[in-house]
Formats: structure tokens, sequence, C-alpha cells
């Protein structure tokens, strides 16, 4: 509410328009001001302002003369205290007026220079336009997982090798330098096939910024007997982007190839796919005529097959994702 706390004095003022005007007044007294609109020449010295404008809560000085930002309106997720009153011990995160806010280190509150406000997982493809407090944005992009390779019957060694992992990129870049809204692909995981090799994953992409190719499907043997050591699916591959803060060294993200299909003594094998740090690929088979296992984590590879008396498809591969991370 934000009307004159003072009644005018100049008569007439009938009675409707007296108790109208006190309850106004009463209203503003018992909130002070709340809206989008200075109310400096309503205001008095020490009074709170609620600026929904600015999402700020706001105190005037001691000369009533300008506003003291004390933190956010309505934070809920910290307490505001001056940079006088820091507690001793930890209370949780705290906003400092004038500062910002501040995290429990063990000892002592220290600036935690940013926070977190937003997070949005894409498991299919969209586009992304930062939060307009956004300063930094962090992404997580895994691409799709390769399929399985199938088996082929009338080959007393039929085995598929597992399905190699997309590729994950991990890093930061400033909101500032993106063209919003940036384009989100979310690349599928391959599809296994009967008698023949997986289907490779798909890629995955947050705009220009960063890339990770899906993984190869894994190959079978043909039927053939004699012929192991399948080879397992590729990792994808990752690329970034100009202005982009890698979170590990290159190369590393790369995804996990798939397992080759074995043979101990009369058992046959298939391979297991490649895992992501979401989870794991489709595991390895015994030949028992069962088709490959499919990824259960995202941007997994699919587990192979394994088949002596009828054609299976290898396990599919699972599909990627993009997690995107705004701090403020």
């Amino acid at each position: 509410m934000q009307e004159s706390p003072q009644l005018p004095t100049t008569p007439p003022l009938s009675g409707a328009d007296l108790v109208d005007l006190l309850n106004k007044a009463l209203q503003t007294v018992a909130t002070n001001f709340s809206g989008d609109i200075d109310p400096a020449a309503l205001a008095w010295p020490y009074c709170t302002w609620a600026d929904t404008g600015n999402g700020l809560l706001k105190r005037r000085n001691a000369a009533g003369t300008a506003w003291v930002t004390l933190g956010p309106l309505l934070s809920g997720w910290m307490p505001v205290v001056p940079s006088d009153g820091l507690p001793n011990a930890d209370v949780g995160d705290v906003w400092v007026q004038g500062e910002g806010p501040r995290g429990w280190d063990g000892s002592a509150y220290v600036s935690l220079g940013m926070r977190l406000i937003k997070i949005t997982r894409y498991t299919s493809s969209g586009t992304f336009t930062p939060d307009a407090r956004t300063r930094t944005v962090e992404f997580q992009v895994q691409g799709g997982g390769g399929a399985g390779g199938g088996s082929i019957s009338g080959g007393a060694s039929s085995v598929g090798a597992g399905g190699g992992a997309g590729g994950y990129a991990h890093g930061t870049i400033a909101a500032a330098s993106l063209s919003a809204p940036v384009t989100v692909t979310v690349g599928a995981g391959g599809s296994g096939v009967t008698a023949a090799a997986g289907g490779n994953g798909s890629t995955s992409s947050f705009g220009g910024v960063a890339t990770a190719t899906g993984g190869a499907g894994g190959a079978n043997t043909g039927s053939s007997s004699g012929v192991f050591g399948v080879v397992g699916g590729l990792g994808g591959d990752v690329s970034y982007g100009s202005g982009v803060v890698i979170f590990s060294a290159p190369g590393t993200n790369q995804g996990q190839a798939g397992d080759s299909g074995t043979r101990g003594n009369s058992n046959f094998w298939s391979g297991s796919g490649g895992n992501t740090i979401f989870g794991a690929g489709g595991p390895g088979i015994d030949t028992g005529g069962t088709p490959g296992r499919n990824a259960t984590g995202y941007g997994a590879g699919g587990g192979g097959a394994g088949s002596t008396t009828i054609d299976r498809a290898g396990g599919n591969g699972r599909g990627g994702i993009v997690i995107i991370k705004e701090w403020a």
C-alpha cells in the first residue's frame, strides 16, 4: 500500500472521506510501503519499502533522504543480517546487507560470490533463454548412446558387442555472451537391430557452446564359428565453442566404449554397453537366446545380444540429456 500516512487538515472533510483516508493511512503504516513506484515523497526515516519492481526490500535512511537495500524481497532461502552482525556458528546461508550472500566454510562466513537460481533439464530438444538475473550458465551435455550389436542364428559363436556411450561436455559460459534463445538438441539413443550392428546414438548440443556426439553401435560376429573379440562401439566425442571454461581436461569427456563379445570355454558372452555419469549401459549376457539389454543411464550404450538358435537384436542405447544451471 502506498498512501500518505498523514491526514489532511484543510476543511471541508466529510465523515465518509475521513474514514476512507484513515483506513488507507492505517494500512500504509501497518505494512509500510509496497509497490513498483518509489514512495519517497510519502516516506519517513527508517520506514520500509517492498520494491516489487526490482524484487528488493529497502529501508529509508536516518535522514529520510535515500533508500538502503536490505536484501531480496521475500527471499525465503536466507535471512538478512547486518555486516557487523554475522553469526559465529553455522545457521545456513545468510544475506549480508550491502554485500550479498555468504556461506559457512566450517569456521566463518565467507562470500558465496554466486548463487544457484535455476536448473533446467532437457530430455527432448527445445530452447533456452537465461533469466535476467543470470550471470553464469553451467551446462552438462550428454550425447545419445549407441545400441548393442545383434546376433545371428546358425553360428556357434554369434555374439554382439556393447554400444558406446555418448560424449559428455561440461563447462560454464558467461550469460552475456549467449545469443538467446539458445537451441538445445538432445540426441536419441541408437536402436538395436536383429542380426546386425547396433544403431549409432545421435548428437546432443547446447547451441554452438558445446557438442557431444553419440556413441557408436556395437558390431556383431556374423554366423561363422570361432569368431570372437567383436569390437565394442566407440564412445562419442566432445567439442566446445569460444568463451567456455571447461570443467575437465580435453579428451577425458569422451564416451566410454562398449565391451567386446568374448568366449570362455563353452560359454559365450555378449559385450556390455558403455556407462555414463548418469548410469549404466546394458549388461552383457550369456548366449542363451536372449536379446541384448537396454541401457539405463542417459547416454549409455546398449548391451550386445547373444544367440545360437535365433536372430536377436542388441539392446537399445539411451537418449542423451542436457542440464542447464543458472548462477546469479
